[in-house]
């Protein structure tokens, strides 16, 4: 294990423009201005993640779709919203490893769909946490049966954790709770192998649970913005990037 452990840290100063999705990130509860979707991605579109991530992918970057579950997962779940332009250039390991991509239209189809997958983990999270689930991959033993493997998924976590600060200030109950998942992107094989994986995973769904909620109650309430809201065009721009909505999503 340890595929990943200490290989990326928060990015500084990135200035990413997207200027032609709408996004959504939700912090406390879901804003939108054309309703950008939270439904759950088809097998097709799961496909086309995977695909892209593994053209795209750097020693440092997010490798499958269960470690961008994880990473995605953590970035709804902390003390504070970070700014797509910082959490999406660390998806890829940083700036440098940012995506060449063929066409805008490959771009475009891959944000909105991480997107929307962070809308309905979000959405899960805030409003129906017990249909919360962790995306875990499997992996296949040389007798031909599966297991699940909650490696990736915390190593996603992880990252999303440190785009956080380390989620510093978390009572000694919750800090246990983040070492139950941390602790399996140790590289330990023999304490890897003395888990149960199906506790394991289990631990790991608690866990990424009852952080969320703590994190959740400690945030200040914030008032969402609704569908038909208007936006002016020298406000702030809803996804977060800092920038006036006209010199962000507007175009």
């Amino acid at each position: 294990m340890g595929r990943h452990n200490g290989d990326y840290t928060k990015p500084n100063g990135l200035r990413w423009a997207v200027n032609r999705l709408t996004l959504l990130f939700i912090s406390p509860r879901p804003y939108s201005m054309n309703t950008p979707s939270a439904a759950p991605l088809t097998d097709a579109q799961w496909d086309f993640l995977e695909s892209m991530l593994e053209q795209y992918k750097s020693e440092t970057s997010v490798w499958n779709t269960s470690e961008l579950d994880g990473y995605l997962t953590a970035l709804v779940s902390g003390p504070t919203v970070i700014p797509f332009e910082e959490w999406f250039e660390a998806l890829w390991g940083g700036m440098e490893f940012l995506p060449k991509w063929e066409s805008d239209q490959q771009s475009d189809r891959f944000i909105a769909l991480v997107v929307q997958h962070m809308n309905e983990i979000a959405g899960k999270l805030i409003e129906n946490p017990e249909e919360f689930s962790p995306i875990f991959m499997e992996d296949e033993h040389e007798d031909g049966h599966f297991t699940l493997s909650v490696e990736d998924w915390c190593f996603g976590y992880e990252r999303g954790v440190v785009m956080g600060d380390g989620w510093p200030g978390l009572p000694e109950e919750e800090q246990e709770l983040l070492a139950g998942i941390l602790v399996h992107t140790y590289d330990d094989e023999d304490e890897e192998e003395a888990i149960d994986v199906e506790e394991a995973a289990d631990m790991v769904c608690v866990g990424a649970l009852n952080l969320h909620a703590y994190w959740l109650a400690k945030r200040a309430p914030s008032e969402p913005v609704r569908v038909g809201d208007k936006v002016g065009r020298n406000d702030p721009c809803p996804c977060g990037s800092g920038k006036k909505f006209k010199q962000c999503c507007l175009h």
